[in-house]
């Protein structure tokens, strides 16, 4: 029963091919969330540091150092693992072509949708959750956000000069903070 419907599903098309992640992807990937935990806690302690009194103060401006070198360890490990793939390279040198578009947000868009170049528009849109879709009370579905947060954060807090170019050129209206 189950083969049949298998046999079914796969000739009218309901059927997708799920690919499986590769060493090398999954470890950008990690590299990738290691990245994004740093920046958090950096962001996290540039805050703390303008509320500290002068002896905690220290101790943050200390730890805001060491998260910048680890920070930069991560790129650098990032870059290596891109530049020990010719399909990865091919991908970040592609992604890169598009205005706007610099090395951290490509390899983010790399890793997070191997999709593209393999879906359209939509539906790429979609699995990025930015795709319009009906509004419903929140109260009744849940959060109502959708997609990868992940894409979300490499667009606004991975390179901010990117999402400031953006809306500065595709966006009239916008009002870049200083």
């Amino acid at each position: 029963m189950l083969a049949q419907f298998g046999q079914s599903a796969a000739q009218s098309g309901r059927l997708r091919e799920t690919r499986v992640a590769d060493a090398a992807e999954t470890e950008l990937k990690e590299l990738l969330v290691r990245r994004r935990q740093l920046i958090a806690e950096l962001f996290a302690e540039t805050n703390r540091q303008s509320r500290a009194g002068k002896l905690v103060r220290k101790s943050i401006v200390q730890n805001i150092k060491w998260l910048k070198r680890l920070v930069e360890q991560v790129n650098n490990q990032l870059l290596d693992a891109v530049k020990a793939s010719s399909l990865w390279q091919t991908r970040l040198n592609l992604l890169t072509t598009v205005p706007g578009v610099g090395p951290q947000v490509a390899m983010v868009l790399a890793a997070e949708l191997p999709e593209l170049g393999q879906l359209n528009r939509r539906q790429i849109a979609a699995l990025a959750g930015v795709a319009p879709q009906r509004m419903i009370a929140a109260s009744s579905v849940g959060s109502g956000e959708s997609g990868a947060a992940e894409l979300r954060f490499a667009a606004f807090y991975i390179w901010p000069p990117w999402s400031e170019a953006a809306a500065t050129k595709f966006c009239e209206l916008a009002i870049i903070g200083s």
